[in-house]
């Protein structure tokens, strides 16, 4: 398969000029064999490599620059050291070896002008160093350089560069690939949570739905009750209950449309708990770190549990840990955030099992207060489930809003006059992510320390267990 890796291309006379200069100081680094004037170097690898990776090479100018470069430079050395210029044939085959392989791979591209082609490449590469050998040792040793040992030699030698060719490939191509699966994986996380924000987002319009209905249906009976009082602003009453009718319409079609998409990726695609809390907890230390709050995201789960719904239960978490953080920025001098998660497996009632868990209060902050809800839905007990408890260190909840956090429509953080909502979009609506999972969320009395704690409830048959 044709494969141009890089959209470069080495066409001035610069780039030309430095190839060319590149070679000439790498041959520097060489072997003596057979005589003074037959060096093996490791300076034939980098046209090869650099064709791999710059797709297209001027070879002709790049095969006379460079041979042409090693020759002055090999008789610029002899003329320091013994303060007389060479013959002029004492160099002439070590150049004429350079000037030979790039005219061997220019050959190589007008047979493939798209580009190198791995498969099968790595022989040209082994034929074009043994050819350039042979003919270098040829202008040496003429008639002589078929000797069963010259010519075993070069085979070697062509054999042992063909490898390090191979090798800076196969390490190049490995970290390439180690690159862009670093670049998916990053995209992959980016593109979970902005999931989980959009079933954030369905929830939050869903919620809204009903009071779109109740202002049609008012702004309708305005226009009834004008009409029999024969006010000639009926009209525009008609008009406002049309038009909010036909915005109802398209907030319900673009809703419907997240909806569906987000369900379509949920059937396809679980997560893992462990997964579902590095993505989250990469993206709220990077979020803190725009605020200079350094956070820390304890889990501590006593079971490897899987998840079916990662996008409702990652916008459940995502959402409480958002607004632990805005309540952690809006302190002064906070500098440090931790967030603790803690599992444990609440046994159906009248289990046998269930004996140790309800003989204890004590939740998985290690508040023994902690076990009464402040309001927040708490049904079912008698259904086995996985408890899950949030806490922070931050400054609570204070005790007049307790009461009030569940309630539809409540959020401290929406700005009712600008629409401007912070990171987390509100309890209430997280309370209806937990429902939809047939579980429920509440607000836990907590008297032994700062910060508030959570405790989401999940029916056991909404989650799995993973096999260790």
């Amino acid at each position: 398969m044709s494969q141009d890796l890089s959209e470069k291309k080495w066409n001035t006379p610069q780039q030309v000029l430095i190839l060319s200069a590149l070679i000439v100081i790498v041959a520097q680094v060489n072997l003596h064999v057979f005589t003074d004037s037959f060096k093996v170097s490791i300076a034939p690898i980098l046209i090869p490599v650099i064709l791999c990776y710059a797709g297209h090479l001027p070879l002709i100018p790049l095969a006379f620059c460079s041979s042409g470069g090693v020759y002055l430079c090999l008789s610029g050395i002899y003329l320091v050291r013994s303060g007389a210029m060479p013959g002029a044939s004492v160099f002439f085959p070590e150049a004429c070896f350079y000037f030979i392989m790039g005219m061997l791979y220019w050959g190589y591209t007008r047979f493939h002008p798209a580009g190198v082609q791995r498969h099968g490449f790595l022989l040209y590469v082994f034929f074009f160093d043994y050819l350039s050998n042979a003919a270098e040792l040829f202008l040496h040793f003429y008639l002589h350089s078929f000797a069963a040992d010259k010519q075993l030699f070069i085979l070697a030698v062509a054999a042992v560069r063909t490898f390090i060719v191979w090798l800076i490939l196969f390490v190049a191509d490995r970290y390439r690939l180690t690159l862009l699966r670093r670049a998916h994986a990053e995209r992959y996380q980016r593109l979970i949570l902005l999931m989980s924000r959009l079933e954030g987002e369905v929830t939050w319009m869903e919620k809204n739905a009903n009071r779109i209905e109740d202002t049609m249906n008012t702004a309708y009976d305005m226009y009834r009750d004008l009409q029999k009082s024969g006010s000639p602003e009926s009209e525009r009453a008609l008009d406002v209950a049309k038009e909010i009718h036909e915005i109802k319409k398209e907030y319900y079609l673009i809703m419907r449309g997240i909806s569906e998409a987000l369900n379509r990726e949920s059937r396809e695609s679980g997560m893992s708990f462990q997964d579902l809390f590095t993505i989250l907890g990469e993206s709220l230390k990077t979020l803190a770190s725009t605020q200079g709050i350094q956070v820390t995201l304890v889990t501590d789960f006593q079971d490897s549990l899987y998840t079916s719904d990662p996008y409702t239960m990652m916008s459940i978490f995502r959402n409480l840990f958002s607004n632990s953080l805005d309540a952690a920025e809006a302190e002064e001098n906070r500098k440090e955030l931790t967030i603790t998660v803690t599992e444990r497996r609440r046994e159906a009632a009248g289990s046998e099992a269930r004996g140790e868990e309800s003989s204890s209060t004590e939740d998985a902050c290690g508040e023994k207060s902690c076990g009464e809800s402040s309001g927040a839905d708490s049904r079912a007990t008698a259904q086995a489930a996985y408890l899950i408890d949030i806490r922070d260190n931050g400054p609570g909840i204070p005790a007049e809003l307790r009461d009030q956090i569940f309630n539809p429509g409540f959020s401290t953080r929406i700005n009712y006059e600008t629409g401007v909502i912070s990171r987390g979009l509100g309890l209430p609506v997280v309370q209806d992510l937990a429902q939809r999972l047939g579980g429920s969320i509440e607000l836990l009395e907590q008297t032994g320390g700062p910060g508030a704690c959570f405790r989401l409830t999940i029916p056991e048959s909404r989650l799995e267990v993973m096999d260790e």
